[in-house]
C-alpha cells in the first residue's frame, strides 16, 4: 500500500491497539473505514503504524508499549475517557456489522431528541464508538424540551436515576 500524501486531518485521533493490522482490518470491515496506510517496522515484523479513513476523516493507530505504560483500553482495564462519534448513513445496518465483526453492543439503536439515531459498541481494544445517522434538524429550544421532558417523565416528576439519561446505561465490555 502506497503512503498518503495527503496530511491528516487538523485533530487526528490516535488509538492505541494491540494490534494494528489486525485493527485497521477489522474497522474497515466493521465501520467502513479506508486503510490509507501500513507502515511496517514493529517488533516481530509487525506493522508500528496505520492511517484509516471515514469519509474525510482520518485516525490513525499504534500498537501498546506497555512497557512505556501505553496500553489499549481492554489491556489497561478501563473505560476509555474519550470516546469516538462516527455519522454513517445507516445506523442500524453500521450497527450489525459492527457486532458481526466482533465489536460489543453497548447500546442498540434508537432514535435520540437531538435529531439522529444513534448506538454504542466497543471495539476490539476497547474504544467506544456511538454511532450516528442524522435524520431531522432539531432546535436548541426543542431538544431542551425533550431533554427536560425525558428527565420528568410521563408525571412531571423527577424520574428514577438510570431513567434519566436519554441513552440508558451504558454496560462496561468485558472481553477474555
Amino acid at each position: 500500500m502506497k503512503p498518503t500524501t495527503k496530511k491528516s486531518t487538523s485533530i487526528t485521533p490516535h488509538l492505541t491497539v494491540r494490534d494494528v493490522a489486525q485493527a485497521a482490518k477489522f474497522y474497515e470491515t466493521a465501520l467502513g473505514f479506508t486503510t490509507k496506510l501500513l507502515l511496517p517496522g514493529g517488533p516481530e515484523g509487525k506493522i508500528m503504524h496505520a492511517e484509516i479513513t471515514h469519509g474525510s476523516s482520518s485516525l490513525m493507530l499504534g500498537p501498546e508499549s506497555v512497557a512505556r505504560g501505553i496500553k489499549a483500553p481492554i489491556t489497561a482495564g478501563t473505560t476509555p475517557p474519550v470516546s469516538l462519534y462516527l455519522n454513517v448513513e445507516d445506523v442500524d445496518s453500521v450497527h450489525a456489522q459492527a457486532v458481526k465483526s466482533g465489536a460489543i453492543e453497548l447500546l442498540p439503536p434508537s432514535d435520540q431528541f437531538f435529531g439522529a439515531r444513534t448506538s454504542i459498541v466497543c471495539d476490539l481494544d476497547g474504544h467506544q464508538w456511538m454511532l450516528a445517522e442524522h435524520r431531522t434538524e432539531v432546535s436548541e429550544n426543542a431538544m431542551t424540551k425533550k431533554l427536560t421532558a425525558a428527565r420528568l417523565g410521563a408525571k412531571g416528576q423527577a424520574a428514577e436515576p438510570a431513567a434519566k439519561a436519554h441513552l440508558g446505561p451504558i454496560r462496561r465490555p468485558q472481553r477474555v
